[in-house]
């Protein structure tokens, strides 16, 4: 017999996802928390896997989504018509970019987002006659999804089981001055010294052979929330522009708000030819995706073979579409994301004055209300844990049976490397951020010491 509110695996029919972590039936969601079915509260402090940005059940989200199911429409293919929705959402995201970015297409999740990205990319290319550009360049700690096409993209150790069938994408060193910033180099060299890893790589494929580079504004859930001086992505820019290269990011996880702008890309200093957004981009109410790109991109394929080689049957959901139109309502029409860098500052500063003699915990870093911090072996040699001890599972279950959702995982080292993501709703309270840093607090203590 399984506690209350606990799920017993052998008298389920559905195939779990993870025996590390049993999962509990939810019985309700609201803002920051949600219950199980024995009545215990959760605070989610990372809005699950980086996607309730605006909190659980948000009433204007929840009112978009209920007008389009009275409204009846819910099952009309894009190919053939087009809703005020999809309309309506897709000049938000262009007003967002200042114009940048007139062009949108909408899918359904993360992972679809960035396949689709790599062949729109590879379709502008040979509807200008550049067929030859067949090559995509991407970052060692990096995760873009797990179809087969952004699998490739992502981490070598997130993609061993199904290596035989992804394609072999050049990836170059990953931002990680933790680990990898040479004694006495400053951060500017460091991250120069990464981002011109780009020109070897298309050095070493063949300039004119490329289609694109694709990197995380900011890096999720590879390194646990990792940001790049403005040089970097500077530097970055001026490479891909000198060899035709399109500069792909991958928002996914840091976009629609989370880092204090709704694009991420807004604080640094370049503008991209591609976006993909996701996860936040409905609050996590349904899921819906997009893929944003230049005027450039839109008339290669406009003028060319005037037919975009994506297809899907659920591209442009009506109810997506207006799940989305309900988050650019509070992104538009409020102060919210105005209160994410502070919010997050406050964070970064709860969690180092809470950690900061803690020979188990370091490097707190983030942005916004996207924030990580390892957890290491011995603090004054910054030694990992091994990978078989699966540290980051043992603190993410004590966080949670002691009440809090984080996120956390494996590899900033070579062979390990735990660290936690806190990533909680911008609507959180300063009493519910106190309570995800004690929460996490005594969870690390109670697996470490």
């Amino acid at each position: 017999m399984a506690e209350p509110g606990l799920i017993d695996f052998e008298a389920s029919h559905v195939f779990e996802r993870d025996a590390s972590l049993p999962p509990r039936l939810v019985a309700a969601c609201d803002g920051c928390w949600v219950t199980d079915s024995a009545g215990r509260r959760y605070l989610d402090g990372s809005g699950g896997a980086i996607v309730s940005g605006f909190g659980h059940a948000h009433p204007t989200i929840v009112a978009a989504i209920r007008r389009q199911l009275d409204a009846g429409i819910l099952d009309t293919n894009s190919m053939f018509f087009h809703t005020v929705q999809q309309e309506e959402l897709a000049r938000h995201l262009c007003e967002l970019s200042g114009g940048h970015l007139p062009r949108s297409i909408f899918c359904n999740s993360g992972t679809e987002a960035v396949e689709s990205a790599m062949k729109l990319a590879r379709q502008y290319h040979v509807e200008r006659g550049d067929a030859r550009r067949v090559h995509f360049v991407s970052r060692r700690s990096s995760y873009h999804g797990n179809t087969m096409g952004a699998l490739s993209l992502s981490d070598q150790s997130r993609r061993p089981l199904f290596g035989p069938y992804t394609f072999p994408a050049e990836q170059v060193p990953a931002y990680f001055p933790y680990r990898y910033q040479a004694p006495g180099e400053s951060d500017d060299a460091y991250a120069l010294r990464c981002a011109d890893a780009l020109e070897t790589a298309i050095q070493h494929l063949g300039p004119g052979t490329v289609a694109g580079f694709v990197v995380e504004t900011v890096v999720g859930s590879s390194l646990g929330v990792m940001p790049t001086p403005p040089v970097y992505l500077e530097r970055v820019r001026e490479i891909c522009d000198r060899h035709g290269v399109l500069l792909i990011l991958d928002e996914v996880m840091c976009g629609a708000g989370r880092t204090g702008t709704f694009f991420a890309y807004e604080q640094e200093p370049v503008k991209p030819d591609i976006v993909t957004l996701a996860k936040g981009l409905s609050g996590g109410h349904v899921p819906l995706s997009a893929i944003c790109c230049t005027e450039p991109i839109y008339r290669a394929i406009r003028e060319g073979s005037h037919k975009l080689a994506l297809t899907h049957t659920y591209l442009a959901h009506p109810l997506a579409c207006a799940a989305g139109v309900g988050v650019m309502e509070i992104v538009r029409g409020t102060d919210l994301l105005q209160g994410v860098k502070g919010k997050g500052d406050l964070l970064l500063e709860m969690l180092r004055a809470r950690f900061a003699a803690h020979p188990h915990v370091d490097f707190i870093r983030g942005r916004g209300l996207f924030t990580g911090l390892e957890l290491v072996a011995d603090r004054a040699r910054r030694s990992a844990y091994p990978a078989s001890e699966y540290i980051f599972r043992k603190v993410r279950r004590r966080a949670f049976d002691l009440g809090l959702i984080c996120w956390a995982a494996t590899g900033t080292a070579e062979d390990g490397g735990d660290f936690v993501m806190l990533a909680p709703p911008y609507i959180v309270s300063e009493a519910e951020l106190e309570q995800v840093v004690a929460l996490i607090g005594r969870a690390i203590d109670d697996v470490l010491g």
